[in-house]
């Protein structure tokens, strides 16, 4: 990315007689194939096979493991990993209250409990 940045600078501070739409379309493809070479080949629609299949086999797998209700990864407070199921991997957590109730101290215990 950096050295197609360095292209295209170049290419702006030296334009060897083109003009600047010319230099708008190298930049353009030029970042449009960075954008390209990333792109992953397995995205698109799934088949519903491979879906269910991989359902299963989780609902399987968390069936087998004994977590008293807990999915993710556990908060070491009872309560609140009865209610949330522990810490999801998809799950954005934002601690939020007034001045000194805690938050630091809270978040510190999340940090610190033993996995």
């Amino acid at each position: 990315m950096i050295s197609v940045a360095n292209e295209i600078a170049d290419a702006g501070y030296d334009p060897q007689g083109r003009s600047s739409e010319d230099l708008l379309d190298l930049a353009e493809s030029r970042v449009f194939q960075i954008a390209e070479s990333r792109a992953n080949k397995d995205e698109g629609p799934k088949s519903i096979d491979r879906i269910l299949e991989s359902t299963v086999s989780r609902i399987e797998e968390l069936f087998q493991r004994p977590h008293d209700g807990v999915t993710g990864v556990s908060t070491g407070y009872t309560d609140l990993d009865k209610k949330t199921a522990g810490l999801q991997k998809s799950d954005l957590i934002i601690v939020a209250a007034r001045p000194s109730m805690g938050k630091t101290t809270f978040a510190m215990n999340l940090a610190e409990t033993p996995r």
